[in-house]
């Protein structure tokens, strides 16, 4: 595996997590669009967020990064790229959501992290020892 291999990984997990909070965010509201019939709700739900900038941005960041994770599944192994990807995500996702709302992470949550970088790491020698 190579170095921007990695470091691709690294940054597709970083956009990915600090996008979700935002995208959180820019949906809220979302449940109080009315309409009558599934198509016309499922119509005014997605005018209401393609028309707020806190959505739309954090979406085509997310999205961007989505297309370098598709470009680096073609260059690595599926079973590194995966899991690097989405480990980082969610330590960053965790990071993110806790400095928005003003809160210290709880020790539940380091450990909840620290055991995902645990799982990260073993998946990750086991298959360097292939």
């Amino acid at each position: 595996m190579k170095s921007g291999e990695v470091w691709g990984m690294l940054i597709v997990g970083l956009f990915w997590g600090a996008t979700t909070p935002f995208l959180e965010q820019g949906s809220e509201g979302v449940e109080k669009v009315q309409a009558r019939g599934f198509f016309n709700k499922a119509v005014a739900e997605l005018r209401y967020i393609l028309t707020r900038w806190r959505f739309v941005v954090p979406f085509l960041i997310n999205q961007s990064a989505s297309l370098v994770f598709y470009y680096l599944l073609g260059q690595a192994e599926i079973s590194v790229a995966v899991p690097i990807c989405n480990c980082v995500a969610f330590v960053i996702t965790s990071m993110v959501e806790a400095y928005l709302h003003g809160r210290r992470p709880n020790m539940y949550t380091i450990l909840g992290t620290a055991l995902v970088l645990l799982g990260l790491f073993v998946s990750l020698r086991a298959a360097t020892l292939k």
